[in-house]
């Protein structure tokens, strides 16, 4: 009889105690969605203040590139709103990658871009531009290659006794006519990336790759990168040790293991794709540039693809 007293009583407590535990429950649970709604209204009312908006572009470390151009793309790319609501020129949702992307792919003479917010309301935006290195053209693709590669069958016998003495190359080896631009050329920096269209040129003033391997486009790079390995280290030793300075690459798909120079009021060198440069530059400076002195002028091309045998032809098939 006690237990079951003991069993009845339990029961009651229970019951007063539940009401108590639901009214807690529920003021817990109402205090969290208030201010969770509190929250994303205090949220709201931060993103769609007036005072925390990007009003000013600061554009810093342009040459080139039009800063006033700059700003006002960046403003155009913050113009509008995320889900109809949010504006895109609030301070704190600023998408730095999606501008950054923008401006590059409508300034393809900048190179990097770094973007810095100031507090509440002013974008920084610091630019780094593509440096000149000279101009990419694009040829026509020749069908008549006569005369363009000089087979070693045709060569003359290097006397064995002095075969530092450049020897003029048979007659029936044709003067090589470089092929002419057809599609424009661009203006490219020191990886080939054209970033802006060219005037087609004469003249020696700037540098130039004639090339029919590649389409120049602007805002792209096509050309192969150990190509332009190649070009670098063609100019940077033939102008140091050869002490003359390149004009005019040519690149050709008729000529797959070769690159031509033309050098500055001089001949045109016939060199093999990545060859030892600084070697071959060397050999130039101290037996070429000797036996000819000044009458570089007179010759029309000098073969340098086959070692420490130099061939050469005079100009008008002298």
């Amino acid at each position: 009889m006690t237990d079951e007293s003991r069993i009845v009583l339990t029961s009651r407590q229970a019951q007063r105690e539940r009401p108590a535990r639901s009214w807690k429950s529920f003021f817990i649970r109402w205090t969290v969605i208030v201010g969770a709604l509190a929250a994303a209204h205090g949220a709201i009312y931060v993103l769609l203040h007036p005072d925390l908006a990007i009003d000013q572009v600061v554009v810093t470390g342009a040459k080139y590139v039009n800063s006033a151009d700059v700003a006002a793309l960046a403003d155009k790319v913050l113009i509008g709103r995320y889900a109809l609501i949010l504006p895109k020129n609030s301070f704190f949702l600023l998408d730095a990658k999606s501008l950054t992307h923008e401006i590059i792919k409508s300034f393809p003479r900048i190179r990097e871009i770094a973007v810095r917010k100031e507090f509440a309301d002013t974008l920084h935006i610091r630019i780094s531009e593509r440096i000149f290195w000279g101009m990419l053209c694009l040829t026509a693709t020749r069908d008549d290659t006569t005369g363009i590669m000089l087979s070693p069958a045709l060569l003359p016998e290097a006397t064995t006794t002095d075969a530092t003495v450049p020897h003029r190359a048979a007659s029936v080896e044709s003067e090589w006519v470089p092929p002419k631009e057809i599609a424009g050329c661009a203006f490219i920096d020191e990886t080939a990336f054209a970033y802006a269209p060219a005037p087609t040129a004469e003249g020696n003033l700037i540098r130039k790759i004639y090339t029919d391997e590649v389409n120049v486009g602007i805002g792209v790079r096509d050309m192969d990168s150990r190509l332009m390995d190649d070009v670098h280290a063609i100019a940077q030793n033939f102008e140091k040790h050869g002490q003359r300075r390149i004009a005019r690459f040519y690149i050709l798909a008729d000529l797959p293991r070769e690159i031509r120079v033309a050098l500055a009021g001089g001949p045109i060198l016939y060199l093999n794709r990545h060859d030892d440069y600084e070697s071959l530059a060397r050999y130039f400076d101290t037996v070429v540039l000797k036996e000819f002195k000044n009458r570089l002028r007179d010759v029309a091309y000098i073969d340098l693809r086959f070692g420490n045998k130099i061939f050469y032809k005079l100009r008008g098939g002298k």
